[in-house]
């Protein structure tokens, strides 16, 4: 007779509109042969990332969403899976290449369902990703002096990590308070001209899809950006 396993994990942080920074609901395993032993020498890990992009151009839809996942069962690689993202924009299909599964699609939502079916197993995951932030400061659009210090601030904050990149600075992890200010020597611009820059900030955070897998660990990367100009004439 046949036998199935739930493992349940279940969090309860939600920030924002829906948008939690740790895993929501449920996460369930179940072994379609053999039972609960099966189940105990086949455990599927799944490791990958979920990168929401707020970079599009203008009249392009707001977010794009980019998800690859590597999966292992019993240790060893599977390429013969089949692996959806649910979402309010329906089901997207992961497509494989070498071990990797990776798809992308619009919009960036409060609810994520992901699905996996390699062999004897089907893995699902309902959780709720990191909430989309904005940039408050510097202003899209806005025109700057060179070589002074820029305030950048955005809302929300407090995910476990973050960094901030603009014109010459380099990529820089930082704590996420919601404000940090680029240092003048980093803004200099080209002498005599006005160019176009971008402050761009990434917030991240880890989310541990299920016990049954081994603590498979899913990292939501949210990605949002505002462009200046640097006036250096």
């Amino acid at each position: 007779m046949k036998s199935t396993i739930e493992h349940t994990a279940v969090a309860s942080l939600i920030v924002g509109l829906g948008f939690s920074s740790c895993l929501q609901d449920a996460v369930i395993a179940r072994p379609r042969d053999g039972g609960a032993d099966a189940a105990a020498r086949s455990p599927l890990r799944v490791e990958g990332e979920l990168i929401a992009s707020f970079e599009r151009d203008e009249g392009e839809p707001e977010a794009e969403v980019r998800c690859s996942l590597r999966l292992t069962l019993a240790g060893e690689p599977v390429s013969d899976a089949r692996v959806t993202l649910e979402s309010d924009s329906g089901a997207l299909e992961l497509t494989e290449n070498n071990g990797q599964f990776s798809g992308s699609q619009t919009g960036y939502f409060a609810r994520y369902t992901l699905v996996v079916r390699a062999r004897a197993t089907e893995f699902r995951a309902a959780f709720s990703p990191l909430a989309p932030h904005r940039i408050e400061a510097p202003i899209d659009g806005a025109m700057l002096r060179a070589s002074a210090p820029l305030s950048v601030r955005w809302s929300p904050s407090g995910a476990p990590e973050a960094t901030i990149e603009a014109a010459r600075y380099a990529e820089t992890p930082i704590a996420d308070t919601g404000a940090y200010t680029i240092p003048a020597a980093a803004l200099v611009g080209e002498a005599g001209r006005v160019t176009e820059e971008r402050a761009r900030i990434r917030r991240a955070h880890s989310i541990p899809l299920s016990e049954f897998a081994d603590g498979s660990p899913l990292r939501v990367i949210v990605v949002r950006g505002a462009r200046f100009s640097l006036d250096a004439r």
